[in-house]
């Protein structure tokens, strides 16, 4: 009879534990010794899942982060170019002082004209 590892449920049932225990004690020391570095393989690879998981995860917030960011940078931008527009700044005035090209003010000034 082979036994498996364990599900990974930390709050294991006693009588799950003591099961394997004794199945593994009726084991051979063949089979219990591949018994063991299934088991070991099993965790390991649970714990490599577990940290590639975070991993992905801070990855994921960092990106969403820095995206949040560049969106702000261009609203402000916006915002600035309109508030510039709406004082009857000239453009050469909106494109120097915001760093933006004459194509980017113009379009965000098209993007915010009520028809």
């Amino acid at each position: 009879m082979e036994a498996t590892p364990t599900s990974g449920n930390k709050r294991e049932e006693p009588r799950h534990k003591v099961f394997n225990i004794a199945e593994v004690a009726n084991m051979t020391p063949e089979e219990a010794r591949r018994y063991r570095i299934s088991e070991k393989n099993y965790w390991d690879a649970c714990t490599f899942m577990s940290e590639a998981t975070k991993k992905g995860i801070e990855i994921g917030e960092e990106r969403g982060k820095k995206i949040g960011r560049e969106e702000g940078r261009a609203e402000t931008k916006a915002r600035i170019v309109l508030s510039l527009v709406d004082k009857g700044m000239s453009m050469d005035f909106i494109v120097d002082v915001t760093g933006l090209t004459i194509d980017q003010v113009i379009e965000i000034i098209s993007n915010n004209t009520q028809s």
